[in-house]
C-alpha cells in the first residue's frame, strides 16, 4: 500500500478495499491521508522517494556458539528509499505495532536498529558509492488495531497449543 501511494498507483480511492482486504475502506481511507501528510514532510525535506522494491544483497559475518566465524548471504527489501538534492541517501523501515505505547516503541528500537543498521550495510555493499549517514536510517511506526492472528507468536505461547484455521 505504501509503495503503492508513494508510486501513484492507488487510484480510485473507493476501490481500495478490493486490492487491500485485510483492512476496510474507511481504514485504508485515513492510512493514505497520513501517507499524504508524510509525502508532505518529505516534499517539505527535498526528499525524494524510489517508489519500488528496492532489494539489497550481500553478506554478513556471524559467530557459531564455537567462536567459528562464517559469512552468509542475506537479502532485503527495503521499504522506502529516498535520496535529497545533496545526494544523501535514506532508509525508511515501517514497522506495524499493535501496541501504541511509548514504552514497547523504545523495546523494539533496539531489534529495529539492527535489522535497518543491516539494510544500510547491504546497500554500501551493493552501491559502494552510496553513503548512508546513521541519522538517516528511520523508523516509521505504524500503529493497527486488530485481534491476534491465529498461529502467531504469542498464540503460540498459548499452553492449548497455536490454532490454525483454513480460509478461501
Amino acid at each position: 500500500f505504501v509503495r503503492d501511494f508513494f508510486a501513484n498507483k492507488l487510484g480510485n480511492l473507493d476501490s481500495l478495499h478490493e486490492r487491500y482486504p485485510n483492512a476496510s475502506t474507511h481504514q485504508l481511507q485515513a492510512f493514505e491521508k497520513q501517507l499524504r501528510e508524510l509525502k508532505a514532510n518529505f516534499d517539505k525535506k527535498g526528499l525524494t522517494v524510489v517508489p519500488r522494491d528496492v532489494t539489497v544483497t550481500g553478506e554478513v559475518e556471524v559467530t557459531d556458539t564455537n567462536g567459528k566465524k562464517y559469512k552468509l548471504p542475506v537479502a532485503g527489501t527495503l521499504d522506502l528509499l529516498a535520496y535529497d538534492r545533496e545526494g544523501n541517501f535514506y532508509i525508511f523501515d515501517m514497522k506495524t505495532t499493535r501496541d501504541h505505547s511509548q514504552q514497547k516503541l523504545e523495546d523494539e528500537k533496539a531489534k529495529w536498529s539492527r535489522q535497518i543498521s543491516m539494510y544500510a550495510d547491504l546497500l554500501r555493499q551493493s552501491y559502494p558509492e552510496i553513503n548512508i549517514d546513521k541519522d538517516n536510517l528511520r523508523i516509521i511506526p505504524i500503529n493497527v488495531s486488530y485481534p491476534t492472528p491465529m498461529g502467531s507468536r504469542s498464540d503460540y505461547l498459548n499452553p492449548a497449543g497455536p490454532k490454525y484455521s483454513v480460509t478461501s
